[in-house]
């Protein structure tokens, strides 16, 4: 980080005594005052610049008035000269704007922003992360667009358009912004994934190359693609394995750190349903949690396909309770609430000369009891 003070000038000081490079204007057009403030003097098309050195960085300087803007491009990043930068500006009265110059022509990025409250000492940034440029504003995030058009300038600045103002700065500083990364959305901001799915995409800012992804420490699959958004797929439902249903911190893994995205929601394949076990639960060989180990708690969940078959159905509920015309073998998965763990598991609900269903999961053994057109409360 460079940091520069107007301090200890005489009045009217040519900035270039700081280290600043004219790139256009006249001399005397950006001056520090007697009172350490910045101003631009001159009504002059005029440029002044820094280099970073890298072309992933952020410009911030803090004002030394709490109101009025004028022409004149308070910050001002990823330059290459007076024709071609981003830059941003509070015009007057308080208009918070962001532009960008592309050969002389002038667009302005994002909508404008009015300010309130504004006060001495509010810092403004401009912020260049690959393609992601964002403009702060008292530490708050204004405007954030994506733009390529300056992939590789490193300079920074300050740029006034025929115009003269008072005093506006009194420190200044610039820094690289490599570290800045982050995840910015998932399946285009939904943020929701299914389990068992593919083609899943997530978006970030200031990853080059990613390597590892996961959710809630579950690791996603087939982590694809050259450059952001990324493609990755959701691995199904694993026996005995955390689940991180119902929702996860996503994280990835790239060359320029590992950014996460907390309370992705995480929902169940298409053919399940789920049922929360509440109330006094059925634990008897008359239900589906006979003889769980871990036993099953009130907040957990039953997972199932509530139709098992054409033309056939399976409902169960909250106590744990089976109804069912469907006669066979279908699969249901037991998640725990504590652990996150899930379960696999299956029922047979076959005629027997008994009469009696089996469930059996992972190497135990459970028994529930039905009959055709009777719900296991009538048993």
């Amino acid at each position: 980080m460079a940091l520069i003070t107007f301090d200890g000038f005489g009045s009217d000081t040519d900035i270039t005594a700081v280290g600043y490079t004219r790139e256009t204007g006249t001399a005397g057009s950006l001056v520090a005052t007697s009172a350490g403030l910045l101003k631009f003097a001159l009504s002059t098309n005029s440029l002044y610049t820094l280099d970073t050195a890298v072309a992933d960085h952020s410009f911030e300087a803090e004002w030394a008035s709490a109101s009025g803007g004028y022409d004149f491009f308070q910050v001002c990043a990823r330059v290459t000269n007076i024709s071609n930068m981003y830059c941003a500006r509070v015009s007057s009265p308080n208009n918070l704007q962001l532009y960008k110059y592309v050969a002389g022509v002038q667009t302005q990025l994002g909508s404008t922003v009015v300010l309130s409250g504004r006060a001495v000492g509010d810092k403004m940034k401009i912020v260049c992360i690959g393609s992601s440029i964002q403009l702060w504003y008292a530490g708050t995030k204004r405007i954030d667009v994506t733009d390529t058009s300056h992939p590789s300038a490193t300079k920074v600045g300050h740029f006034g358009r025929s115009t003269t103002s008072g005093g506006i700065f009194n420190t200044a500083e610039w820094l690289d912004a490599t570290p800045v990364v982050s995840v910015t959305g998932i399946n285009g901001g939904t943020n929701s994934v299914q389990i068992g799915s593919s083609g899943n995409t997530v978006a970030t800012v200031g990853l080059s190359a990613v390597t590892s992804a996961n959710i809630g420490g579950v690791a996603m699959t087939s982590l694809a693609g050259a450059s952001s958004p990324w493609t990755f797929s959701f691995p199904p439902l694993t026996d005995s394995a955390v689940s991180p249903y119902p929702s996860g911190t996503f994280t990835i893994v790239g060359t320029e750190g590992s950014p996460t995205l907390a309370g992705v929601a995480v929902t169940l394949p298409s053919s399940l349903t789920s049922v929360t076990l509440a109330g006094t639960l059925n634990t008897t060989n008359t239900g589906v949690l006979h003889d769980f180990s871990p036993a099953a708690v009130v907040t957990d969940q039953i997972f199932y396909a509530p139709i098992p078959t054409a033309g056939k159905y399976i409902t169960i509920d909250a106590q744990g309770n089976i109804d069912t015309d469907y006669f066979g073998i279908f699969e249901c998965w037991h998640w725990q609430a504590s652990t996150g763990i899930t379960r696999n598991y299956s029922v047979d609900t076959s005629e027997s000369s008994a009469g009696s269903i089996g469930l059996t999961s992972s190497g135990l053994t459970s028994v529930g009891l039905t009959k055709a057109g009777l719900t296991s409360t009538g048993l």
